[in-house]
């Protein structure tokens, strides 16, 4: 950890660490609930990204200053329902957020927030059972290429191809 990563842990806000915080949960949910659906699979998938997040040094800056207490279901369905009202200006308040964090904190944002909403969408598998078609819907697509834009996602050539950019 940097030594601003670890004096800006005590410079951030409750309000700013609970939206980093909770973000990291629901820029993938909010891609998932594009559709009007939210599946079994897209669940499994978020909690799959959620553990790889906790487990993997490259996001350790982001925990550090996230914080990775439990939220309850509770917590995530209101702000899934206040932020999906006015995705734009979520998006804004969690970019504005972003420019005043550490770099190395920003990074991990940036990489975890581009794999979990990739791996959620894909998760859905549009077309019959899943089998066939495209593996990301043309509405979580939209989303993502917003997301990607404000928050300045890094999106590689593998991503690019799967998000139709």
């Amino acid at each position: 950890m940097t030594e601003r990563t670890s004096l800006f842990l005590a410079q951030l806000s409750a309000a700013d660490r609970n939206l980093l915080q909770i973000s990291v949960h629901l820029n993938p949910l909010i891609v998932a609930n594009s559709d009007g659906k939210y599946t079994l699979r897209e669940s499994s998938a978020l909690a799959a990204a959620l553990r790889k997040l906790m487990s993997e040094d490259e996001y350790r800056p982001l925990l550090l200053v996230a914080g990775h207490q439990g939220l309850s279901e509770a917590a995530l369905r209101v702000m899934l329902e206040t932020h999906t009202k006015d995705i734009e200006r979520y998006l804004l308040q969690v970019s504005s957020l972003l420019e005043k964090l550490p770099e190395d904190v920003v990074d991990a944002y940036r990489k975890f927030t581009l794999y979990a909403i990739v791996t959620v969408a894909e998760a859905s598998r549009d077309g019959l059972f899943g089998l066939v078609g495209d593996r990301i819907n043309a509405s979580e697509k939209t989303v993502m290429h917003r997301m990607v834009e404000v928050l300045k996602l890094p999106v590689d050539e593998g991503a690019r191809a799967k998000l139709g950019m």
